[in-house]
Parts: structure tokens; sequence; C-alpha cells
């Protein structure tokens, strides 16, 4: 809901939004007040050049701004060089994409299910803010890919129906 004329374009307000940004413009420069733009809300109404992007915006929950992610103690280290880069790099994703409600990073499956036996730590567990939980694993030096995709398909079946997707992410790559 809000004034359509004073969007760009749908794509790039939305590409825009899920940055925290507004990207809308009226004839006389005044920030024309939108709800549900990527699923957020805009609460901002100000006067500004023509054609700017605009301030942050209050809540938008498509920018994963309200992602929790719980980080170990301390850095997640096995001796491969990029494992704990690529790991953040792919949290970072996946908090941006806003479609997460929380991210855990080298935690225990019983976080998120109680009695988890046994209680595997995927480098990455996201929950999907339908609730489905997703597993990434990054590929240490010593890893065999296929005996990643394994544990994570049995931890599949630990997570019940609440399992979402598994993914490898090599390092550097995607």
């Amino acid at each position: 809901v809000g004034y359509s004329e004073n969007i760009f374009n749908a794509a790039s307000t939305l590409a825009i939004a899920k940055a925290g940004y507004t990207a809308l413009k009226g004839k006389t420069g005044k920030l024309a007040r939108v709800e549900n733009v990527a699923e957020g809300v805009v609460k901002t109404e100000e006067t500004v050049g023509q054609g700017k992007i605009l301030d942050k915006v209050d809540d938008i929950s498509k920018s994963g701004r309200n992602t929790e992610v719980i980080m170990p103690s301390k850095p997640h280290t096995n001796g491969t060089q990029g494992h704990w880069e690529t790991i953040l790099d792919e949290v970072d994703i996946m908090k941006n994409s806003g479609d997460y409600s929380k991210i855990y990073v080298n935690k225990g499956l019983s976080n998120e299910i109680p009695g988890a036996k046994p209680n595997r730590r995927p480098d990455i567990m996201g929950v999907r803010n339908n609730g489905l939980i997703d597993q990434v694993e990054v590929p240490s030096k010593t890893d065999i890919p296929d005996l990643l995709i394994d544990r994570m398909i049995d931890n599949q079946r630990i997570i019940g129906d609440r399992a979402g997707t598994i993914k490898i992410r090599n390092i550097g790559g995607n």
C-alpha cells in the first residue's frame, strides 16, 4: 500500500528496501509513506531532494536487520585457510536475505531441536522465518564433501518436519 507513482520501479525499490533504504520520491520531493515494502514497513516521512536514496527505513524485516545471529564464543578454527571467513561470508548472505529469524554458527542441533541425538554442530544452521532449518557446511581440507552431505541428510532426519535445505559452500565459492 502506498503511492506507486512515487516509486522508481518495483525491482529497484525491492532491492533498495532489502538494503534497508527507501527509493521513493514525489514531485515535491516528499517521501511517500509506503507499507509492506519487502515485507517490512516504512515508517519515515520527510521532505528531501529529488531522486535520492533516502534515510534508513525504521523497520524492514526483509533486510535481515531482525535476524539473530548466534556465534560461538571464539572463531571456529580448524587449520584450513579461509574456512572461518567463508562461514562468515555465508552467514552475511543468509542474514541479508531476510529469510532467516536466527542463524547459528557452529552450534548444536539441540538449540532448535530439544534432545537432538547426536547433537551435531553444522558450520551454519539457519532457521527460516517459516521455521524450517537449513544447514550449510564449509568443507575443511580434511573433510570429504560426500560424507558432509550424508551427515546433513542424517541431521535432516533428526530435525524431522522442520528440516530445510542442505548446502556445501566451498571456500571462496558459493
